[in-house]
């Protein structure tokens, strides 16, 4: 089986994802990115229409991408998940056209990290800030 490996970089709020065969990677070769996964490998998103910033990234039991991080709602941050089809696409069966974003109510939150559990939840693992008279 040949493996992908899925990289993410967020330039101004953009989310981008590239996808490359690993296999490429190990053997020293160049095969480049896989051209079936978004526009020629490359699939950009601006998911919260502001600042979005993705700290982790899994695959689901049916290899679709998992990525989470922050989403800036104008006033703080909020923690933000998306989950993206084999194609790059955004995933509209999940969440709000692909994505949910949560409010503490508090201040800024944040993912950190994401896991995939035996029965194909997602888990995912962050920080919230804390009321102002905690």
């Amino acid at each position: 089986m040949d493996s992908k490996c899925i990289c993410t970089y967020t330039f101004y709020g953009i989310l981008i994802l590239f996808l490359c065969p690993f296999s490429a990677r190990a053997a020293g070769t160049n095969e480049g990115l896989d051209t079936g996964f978004g526009d020629e490998g490359i699939a950009m998103f601006d998911l919260a229409a502001n600042e979005d910033w993705i700290n982790a990234i899994v695959l689901d039991p049916v290899s679709r991408t998992v990525a989470v991080g922050r989403a800036y709602n104008t006033q703080n941050s909020d923690v933000l998940i998306a989950r993206f089809n084999t194609d790059g696409s955004l995933d509209t069966t999940f969440g709000v056209n692909g994505s949910v974003t949560w409010d503490s109510g508090f201040g800024d939150d944040e993912a950190h990290d994401v896991a995939i559990d035996s029965g194909g939840k997602i888990v995912v693992a962050g920080k919230a800030d804390p009321p102002e008279n905690y």
